[in-house]
């Protein structure tokens, strides 16, 4: 993929300030990538009641980078790798036993950060390659990895078009979804990966403190103003979009962390769309009323 012929494109239509740089150009394509992405699999989590999940998940790969850089593996790598294990281990244990999810949850996400607090503490020198995990920065993004992100994408796009009913069905009720013959455990395990999977890609963009919100605003801003699951999704994504947009250039004249940035618009956005929607029920109560 020509990534230059992009870039001037971009340059040509959006002419202002803050894309002149190269690399504000490339993170602007991140940003319309892992946006709706992040916004796809966040509306799914809430479906799911799965957000302390991915808390989870994205601590996890704190441990996963600290394995990496321990044996000197690719972090990136590691982090992906470890973060999938433990999506797939959690689904594996909520199987097999009687504890609630938050408890199964809860047991992974401390084994996974208490391992990797060890690990940092004892190798006092991993430290300081944590740092742009923990905060991410989508200002160093590179092309091959904006290349994957948008297969990913594509891969989940692919697999929404295929199952999007059967996992929203599954999510409502998971008892009526079995009965229609739905394979529930294999949509648990696949669900599973792609969550944790979406999460660690998207952490070299967000961090690891903020990625989990990037998930769950958007898609709750999105459930305040849909009266349809459909209309869920595509508030959702409009939101991510408009709040990635809107941090990356506010980042820029601010001098501010660009991760930290888009979740501040994320959440001014649930802010307003509470409103909306306060708004909205007040006047349908009042209708009915009158009527």
């Amino acid at each position: 993929m020509d990534f230059q012929a992009i870039y001037q494109v971009i340059g040509q239509v959006i002419p202002v300030a803050w894309l002149e740089p190269t690399f504000m150009k490339r993170a602007l394509v991140a940003v319309l990538i892992i946006s709706p992405l992040c916004a796809v699999m966040g509306v799914l989590m809430v479906n799911f009641r799965m957000s302390f999940f991915s808390d989870a998940i994205s601590h996890s790969a704190f441990t996963g980078i600290a394995l990496g850089v321990l044996f000197n593996f690719n972090p990136y790598i590691s982090m992906v790798i470890f973060g999938a294990l433990v999506g797939v281990g959690i689904t594996r244990v909520k199987r097999g036993t009687e504890l609630s999810v938050d408890a199964i949850i809860g047991v992974f996400f401390s084994a996974a950060v208490a391992l990797g607090i060890a690990i940092v503490s004892a190798k006092k020198g991993l430290t300081r390659n944590l740092n742009s995990f923990l905060y991410g920065d989508i200002l160093a993004i590179s092309d091959s990895e904006i290349l994957w992100f948008l297969g990913f994408l594509v891969l989940i796009v692919l697999f929404l078009l295929y199952s999007f009913n059967k996992l929203m069905l599954i999510g409502i009720n998971d008892r009526i979804a079995k009965v229609k013959g739905i394979d529930i455990i294999s949509y648990d395990y696949i669900f599973a990966i792609l969550l944790a999977l979406t999460i660690t890609f998207s952490i070299k963009a967000i961090g690891i403190l903020l990625v989990t919100a990037m998930l769950i605003v958007p898609a709750s801003a999105g459930r305040n103003l849909a009266r349809s699951a459909i209309g869920m999704f595509w508030y959702s994504v409009i939101i991510s979009l408009l709040s990635g947009v809107s941090g990356l250039a506010t980042s820029y004249y601010l001098d501010s962390a660009t991760g930290a940035t888009i979740i501040l618009f994320a959440v001014v956005c649930f802010i307003l769309t509470q409103v909306v929607r306060f708004i909205r029920d007040k006047l349908t109560v009042r209708i009915k009323d009158a009527g």
